[in-house]
């Protein structure tokens, strides 16, 4: 952890509730949310951030970890500007500038179970996609999860461990300066050449791999990368293989295909072995296809 990577005693402050939203969290009142909470039962906007956060404010920190989503299915695709206006009202009440401002991606969430579960599931990638938004501040990162996540909305600790060591990663660098690569790789834009799609990446250290993890389906080990789908609209995918080239990743494309859309690690439980060189996975993502 962070105590063995920097030889000093490391603080950490948990301001944890389960089963909240974003709205509950943020110090405006939302006026869309009259329930914040899964299932109207959680009270309105802002109430947690009252009672949890605020009171922590005078004290000095070195940056904020985020873990939260799956109570926000009800209203996925507007969570990535919500995210955002977080990011920026926390930075601005702790008055300590663009702070390093970590979080994790959802992981995989198994549809067995109640029905407000399956609801989460279903929304599970939206909300995951929605989560990339902020990533364009500074001083920001996104760990992905879903390789190393069996479909629990409360991973055990083995899982957690795994995740944990991807949060050092991102901390080491945005908070105290290690220049080592800290995050999966991220996509940067997706566009025809000739009869492919071409998937541009950052954050591929020396090159992109493949890797073998535990959501790869049996059969499908290989050189190929696995976990893409392509549409012609928004709604109709279809499984793609891929090929590494360099930073990139070479969809093939039939002469009867016209792709505008192509997504990666899609669905509750998704797939996907795509990683950089020094063995972070890319997380689930939604382009458009620039022609």
């Amino acid at each position: 952890g962070l105590r063995e990577e920097l030889d000093v005693p490391v603080g950490v402050i948990s301001c944890a509730v389960g089963g909240t939203s974003i709205e509950q969290w943020r110090p405006v009142i939302d006026p869309d949310v009259t329930n914040a909470g899964p299932g109207g039962g959680c009270g309105p906007s802002r109430e947690l951030y009252d009672k949890w956060l605020s009171p922590l404010i005078p004290y000095r920190i070195a940056g904020i970890l985020w873990w939260q989503g799956e109570s926000n299915a009800r209203n996925a695709e507007s969570y990535g500007k919500k995210f955002a206006s977080l990011i920026s009202e926390w930075r601005d009440v702790w008055m300590l500038g663009d702070i390093p401002f970590i979080w994790v991606q959802l992981q995989k969430v198994s549809p067995k179970g109640p029905g407000w579960l399956k609801t989460i599931s279903n929304k599970r990638s939206v909300i995951a996609d929605m989560q990339r938004v902020p990533l364009n501040m500074p001083n920001t990162a996104m760990i992905a999860t879903y390789d190393v996540t069996a479909g629990d909305l409360h991973p055990p600790e083995a899982e957690k461990k795994i995740i944990s060591q991807r949060l050092v990663l991102a901390a080491m660098h945005l908070a105290y300066g290690r220049t080592s690569e800290y995050s999966g790789p991220l996509p940067e834009r997706a566009h025809m050449n000739g009869d492919s799609l071409i998937v541009e990446f950052s954050h591929s250290s020396k090159v992109l791999k493949t890797m073998k993890n535990p959501t790869i389906p049996a059969g499908t080990e290989g050189v190929d990368v696995i976990g893409f789908e392509i549409a012609e609209d928004a709604n109709h995918y279809v499984q793609v293989k891929g090929a590494i080239r360099g930073k990139s990743v070479r969809i093939p494309i039939l002469k009867s295909q016209r792709p505008l859309w192509v997504r990666y690690a899609w669905g509750s439980m998704p797939f996907g072995n795509l990683y950089n060189s020094d063995g972070l996975p890319a997380p689930t993502f939604r382009l458009k296809v620039s022609q």
